[in-house]
């Protein structure tokens, strides 16, 4: 992948996705538990052999594996501590109980309460109980650092060892993918003697999950199963040795050689360089799209920021061969794409019939009268207002080498109606830190890999609670759109546990994106995964999507305890 966590999507035609993901995560008030899904179960109980993997990294790894923290290693966030629930990334429809066997709401969706699951115990030894959830969720309400999500947390009750109660100030239907899926339960009996567990680097932690920590080095991490763990007959693989390259081309070589059992990365002329080998697989399954993120702030760093006039972003649209890009860097794998920021056809449930085939139109002169409309005028080339260029600097890590060249041919499309662009390419550790610090005009940014088209829009464009440019932002909305209307009918959504209900108010929501492009959406994003399938199996696929198998929190976690060695 781009040396970030994911790539450009094909879309494919399963049924089953078409389904609107609020209906399988809000509809019902009980959920009941039901056995793990996913690969075929092996005979064997032992876990053996090793797997070797790379997810393209964007930084060397870091003893680091504190689920709170936003530079901790992508392993803490599932593999060594657990959510209660799983709903997968790759089918809107299907879910399972992960900690957790059952939960049920009560109280008009301000409370939620979670039958957990029996014998299991943390690494150390320690049995798990409701007062492990009780405090994870307590620590959340005390502690907005480590909330996110801004979910209204007021109190959590466990009642005995394994019930636990959530309480809320508003109803939280919507939000049960953050409370129950991405919610990452750490043991009480560790953390309450943490200080500041905001800064906790947490070398030596402390989990439920099918692997433990071995070892830990810039360019490798290593991990073991765990030999308690509680599903039975996972995990299948003794040891995942991860590998952490600097860019692409050190990545897609290891992984083109077949030295690499599973990978994500960007490889280019993926089907003649990679999948032409006997038994080399790369599997994909939409569920994310790659966007021109525009800062709304009108100044950033004490210059005027273009892209926070509408008519501007609308040109810099207007500009671009979506078409053109498509076919030289994916070769035509990653298709239309929709006006409202949606994946499809992930979300095609709550999708507006007016926006259901609508697409974005590509026109130079659309784009050059936008800007004259908006006071530009054309001067040798270039777009010019009160004498100075319209210039917009676009922000994307280097070693993002497709991400790089669908900007080299946006720079050349932009040029043609007078718009200067340049390219900043960081260190992905800079580029972090100035995405989240919202200090840059524009960033080439991927949003998804959710089952929720609520916390979709939410983690893409909710302006609540978020902090000016300049202080950091870490739940998603980087470029600080906030837009009253948009908050309203998200919150509005929030109430409703009916998906019908909440139909309506995505409408509204779709509608906003349209008008206002606070996301510019490029391209689906490859959700291209490669898997040597000599060595490697029990992987997802398109005939059985059990979860993505992209290196993304928690689906990931999820795909690679039923993993298998041939």
């Amino acid at each position: 992948m781009h040396n970030k966590l994911l790539k450009s999507t094909k879309a494919h035609k399963r049924a089953s996705a078409r389904l609107s993901a609020t209906a399988a995560l809000c509809a019902a008030l009980v959920a009941v538990g039901v056995t793990p899904a996913g690969a075929a179960a092996r005979s064997s109980a032992l876990a053996s052999g090793t797997l070797t993997v790379s997810f393209g990294n964007g930084s060397p790894f870091i003893s680091n594996f504190n689920p709170f923290s936003a530079t901790a290693n992508l392993q803490a966030s599932g593999l060594i501590y657990e959510p209660l629930w799983f709903w997968s990334m790759a089918d809107s429809a299907d879910n399972h109980g992960w900690l957790a066997t059952s939960f049920s709401w009560s109280n008009g969706g301000k409370s939620i309460t979670f039958q957990l699951r029996k014998g299991v115990t943390w690494t150390d030894g320690t049995p798990f109980t409701s007062a492990d959830v009780a405090y994870t969720f307590n620590l959340l309400a005390k502690n907005a650092d480590l909330n996110p999500d801004s979910l209204p947390i007021t109190s959590a009750v466990a009642h005995g060892a394994y019930a636990v109660t959530v309480n809320f100030s508003s109803p939280a239907y919507t939000d049960i993918n953050y409370i129950a899926g991405t919610t990452y339960i750490v043991p009480e009996h560790v953390w309450k003697s943490i200080s500041n567990p905001t800064t906790f680097a947490n070398a030596n932690p402390v989990g439920t999950g099918s692997y433990e920590v071995s070892k830990v080095s810039p360019s490798e991490l290593v991990m073991t199963a765990n030999p308690h763990y509680y599903m039975p007959g996972l995990p299948h693989i003794e040891t995942l040795r991860y590998l952490y390259f600097n860019g692409n081309t050190a990545n897609d070589l290891a992984i083109e050689s077949g030295s690499i059992d599973w990978g994500g990365a960007f490889i280019p002329n993926i089907k003649t360089t990679y999948e032409s080998h006997k038994g080399f697989i790369v599997d994909a399954i939409p569920a994310a799209i790659a966007n021109i993120i525009p800062n709304f702030t009108k100044t950033i760093n004490g210059t005027y920021n273009p892209m926070s006039d509408l008519a501007v972003r609308k040109a810099f649209s207007d500009a671009i061969n979506r078409t053109s890009i498509d076919n030289i860097v994916y070769d035509g794998e990653s298709g239309p794409i929709n006006d409202v920021a949606l994946v499809e056809p992930l979300f095609s449930g709550i999708t507006a019939p007016q926006y259901m085939n609508q697409r974005f139109t590509y026109s130079d002169a659309a784009a050059e009268a936008l800007l004259k409309a908006d006071g530009y005028t054309m001067s040798n080339g270039v777009m010019k207002k009160g004498g100075k260029a319209l210039t917009i600097n676009i922000y994307v890590p280097d070693g993002w080498t497709d991400y790089q060249q669908n900007l080299q041919l946006l720079t050349t499309e932009e040029a043609a109606v007078g718009i200067t662009i340049n390219v900043d390419d960081p260190a992905f550790s800079e580029y972090a830190n100035i995405r989240e610090q919202g200090t840059f005009d524009s960033m080439l940014e991927y949003y998804g890999f959710t089952p929720s088209p609520y916390v979709y829009y939410k983690t893409l464009l909710d302006g609540q609670n978020i902090p000016p440019a300049g202080k950091a932002e870490s739940a998603g909305d980087y470029g600080r759109f906030n837009n009253a209307a948009f908050n309203s009918a998200l919150n509005t959504i929030a109430t409703l546990p009916n998906a019908s209900q909440q139909v309506p108010y995505f409408a509204k929501i779709e509608g906003i994106v349209a008008q206002q492009l606070p996301a510019i959406p490029l391209f689906d994003q490859q959700g291209d995964t490669e898997f040597n399938s000599n060595v490697v199996g029990g992987y997802p696929t398109l005939a059985n999507p059990y979860a993505e198998d992209v290196p993304i929190a928690p689906d990931y976690a999820w795909v690679t305890p039923r993993l298998f060695l041939k």
